[in-house]
């Protein structure tokens, strides 16, 4: 049960980080639209594209890696192996770090 709930959160994650890259795409065409009203040189509104494609891409990457850990997993645990790569749980936690830190470093700089 413990390998379903952790893909399920995997999941979740996944498409919390896809919404996040929609989020980001559609904050972008806000601040095009701001351009026009506020003349500040400091103000970059391409950047956020990239942000929201890489948060899109690294939440569809999640998902896939989810799946295939999920059966990883489920093929260790009905051989009774213990043993098993901690690899994917790494790179969960270090796209969605860097997903984060890259969207306060692209605000910090842009405003």
């Amino acid at each position: 049960m413990a390998n379903e709930r952790t893909f399920l959160s995997w999941c979740r994650t996944g498409l919390s980080l896809i919404a996040f890259g929609f989020v980001i795409e559609r904050f972008d065409i806000l601040i095009r639209e701001m351009q026009i009203f506020v003349s500040r040189p400091g103000l970059r509104p391409g950047g956020t594209r990239y942000i929201g494609l890489t948060a899109f891409t690294l939440g569809a990457v999640i998902v896939l890696l989810a799946g295939w850990r999920f059966f990883y997993i489920r093929r260790h645990i009905n051989r009774g192996e213990a043993e098993f790569s901690v690899l994917p749980d790494i790179f969960l936690m270090a796209a969605v770090f860097a997903t984060v830190v890259a969207t306060f470093v692209f605000f910090a700089f842009a405003f």
